[in-house]
């Protein structure tokens, strides 16, 4: 965009464009984390939901196991009371499904909380772009 403005003013309103889009940018950046944030919790709530089916199932029922990206084995819950679960970083522990399940909410208040920054920086962001749009606007006689 070329600002009819002289002198100074000019030059502080193209560097108001330059940070205004560099804005927009991390705006885009903000809602995508905010997007897999909610992938990742939907993630959490569904393990949770498979920790309790689990209690209902008898050592004979078959179950699909997923190997990953669409593969699954068949098998039965041996030992429903030893789960291994990623602590992250590769580390494994056991947990019973009970700790498991508190485990997995731990980890949905710590999306919740990710959730809640991100949508604040978020609200945050368009606030000062919408500012910044403003000035833009008045400045180049658009208003």
């Amino acid at each position: 965009k070329d600002i009819k403005v002289k002198g100074q003013d000019k030059n502080y309103l193209q560097q108001k464009l330059v940070v205004y889009q560099l804005m927009q940018r991390r705006l885009e950046e903000l809602q995508q984390q905010a997007m897999l944030i909610e992938r990742k919790y939907k993630e959490l709530e569904t393990t949770k939901q498979t920790l309790g089916d689990m209690k209902k199932l008898k050592k004979t029922d078959e179950v699909f196991f997923p190997l990953g990206n669409g593969v699954y084995a068949k098998g039965n819950v041996s030992n429903d009371k030893k789960l291994f679960v990623e602590l992250g970083a590769g580390l494994v522990t056991n947990k019973t499904p009970e700790t498991a399940t508190k485990f997995i909410e731990g980890k949905e208040k710590e999306m919740e909380k990710s959730a809640k920054e991100v949508q604040t920086e978020i609200e945050d962001t368009i606030s000062k772009l919408n500012g910044i749009g403003e000035e833009l606007r008045a400045a180049s006689g658009q208003q």
